[in-house]
């Protein structure tokens, strides 16, 4: 029977431990990363726009006045 590897334990690459591969996968880890770590900001800035336009609605509701337009209803 088979034994599993141990844990933390990499297998090595096909071209050798160390070798030319190890390299290529570290560089496409690290830009999957970048864009995970960019799309994630692009996303908190969209979430912030939309709470920003949910208070400004909520004010606006309560406060008819504030936006200088005659109170609507609901």
């Amino acid at each position: 029977m088979e034994s599993l590897p141990e844990p933390n334990q990499r297998p090595p690459s096909a071209d050798g431990p160390g070798g030319a591969g190890d390299g290529l996968l570290d560089a496409l880890i690290d830009r999957i990363a970048d864009r995970v770590v960019e799309r994630l900001e692009e996303q908190r800035k969209i979430d912030l726009i939309a709470e920003a336009v949910i208070r400004r609605v909520s004010v606006n509701r309560r406060m008819p006045e504030a936006t200088g337009k005659p109170e609507q209803a609901s």
